[in-house]
């Protein structure tokens, strides 16, 4: 056989049929109706999400960027006390509190990866809710949780907050 394979190379083993299962997502795949308990996670999802950000709108941002996190009795970063260098969350608290007051363009400079994360925040606190009022997943939405898309998301953020954090270190 030549590499690569050529379409007539390729043939279905003996005694295995093909399924739907075989592709995503399948055709026959109908809309998930949700559970009393899973619209109960939903909302509860979505509340805690907005709750997290009425908190840093209730906040006062830093002007130094970092510290924030002090009015909620939290110690200092134990790697500016230790190493003499913030760490990759510091600003991130301030971030929010600044995202939550529409000054998106400062908490992108103070912790780009803390703006990004209170804005998906917000659409979380909205995805709960209207998932909990509505009360079914649809296909595409089943599709989009199910697929990749949520580990690309998640490494983009992590790539995007070792970034920022490099650039806060050496000033670039």
């Amino acid at each position: 056989m030549k590499y690569p394979p050529q379409n007539g190379d390729l043939q279905q083993p003996s005694g295995i049929e093909r399924t739907d299962q075989d592709h995503y997502p399948p055709a026959s795949m109908e809309p998930l109706q949700l559970t009393k308990r899973q619209r109960l996670f939903c909302v509860l999802a979505g509340l805690f999400a907005w709750g997290l950000l009425l908190i840093a709108s209730q906040l006062e941002p830093d002007p130094s960027g970092r510290g924030t996190h002090r009015q909620l009795g939290l110690p200092p970063c134990s790697f500016i006390l230790f190493l003499g260098v913030p760490c990759p969350g510091c600003g991130m608290t301030t971030s929010w509190t600044l995202a939550t007051n529409g000054r998106l363009a400062e908490a992108w400079t103070t912790n780009a990866a803390g703006t990004l994360l209170a804005v998906f925040c917000s659409g979380i606190g909205l995805f709960g809710l209207l998932l909990a009022f509505h009360g079914r997943l649809t296909k595409g939405l089943m599709y989009l949780l199910s697929s990749h898309i949520p580990h690309y998301a998640i490494a983009i953020l992590v790539l995007i907050a070792f970034l920022d954090w490099l650039h806060r270190l050496f000033q670039i």
